[in-house]
């Protein structure tokens, strides 16, 4: 019986090692994405601010997974811009389960390493908390002192646990940085060769 329970516990183990791996490759990915869209040779913004927490409109993020999945024609033609590749990728079954997925796991904060990201930049986790507390005076005030202390920075970035499914992954991220500049959005990869490629950015939220 204790064989059977080793065994067992040894299982779970390596399946939730091997899944924490997995998200830190894919949050990996996505922070690459958003710099390289806004400095792809890191001229310019040369780290990333990672939080330990998403602090998120959890109801918001389900209902617009909600939206995608069961597709509300109207309004997601015009949340994907009418884009055809990217409605019938959200029309794809995996990814119709993985947005299942993300709303029932979105109140679940994965627990992030910094030695386990592979990123183009340098990166620095902080807790909400402190966070937080570079705002105390107004968040002009608190940006300022925030680029003092993170200088070049390509802001602050936050993620909810990622689900899967086939070929796909999908999860939400939060981006924010100098004054109102900054986005929520629902992310949806493909494993393509071996590597996972960003394939659908939908908008929740953008300042």
């Amino acid at each position: 019986m204790r064989i059977l329970l080793f065994v067992i516990f040894v299982l779970i183990s390596s399946v939730s090692f091997g899944q924490n791996n997995l998200e830190h490759e894919i949050y990996s990915v996505v922070v690459d994405n958003f710099v390289d869209s806004w400095d792809f040779d890191r001229d310019t913004l040369t780290n990333v601010v990672i939080l330990d927490k998403l602090d998120c409109n959890e109801s918001d993020v389900q209902e617009y997974a909600g939206m995608l999945r069961d597709y509300e024609d109207d309004f997601v033609n015009w949340l994907l811009d009418y884009d055809t590749t990217s409605i019938r990728i959200v029309q794809n079954i995996n990814i119709k389960n993985n947005l299942t997925k993300l709303q029932q796991i979105i109140w679940d904060n994965p627990r992030i390493d910094n030695s386990k990201l592979n990123l183009k930049t340098s990166s620095t986790i902080i807790s909400q908390s402190k966070y937080k507390r570079f705002f105390w005076f107004g968040i002009k005030h608190g940006w300022k002192k925030f680029y003092r202390k993170f200088p070049n920075s390509a802001g602050v970035f936050s993620f909810s646990k990622v689900a899967y499914s086939g070929n796909y992954a999908c999860l939400y991220v939060e981006n924010m940085k100098n004054g109102l500049a900054g986005s929520g959005r629902i992310v949806i990869l493909e494993k393509q060769n071996e590597k996972w490629i960003v394939m659908v950015l939908v908008d929740i939220w953008l300042a």
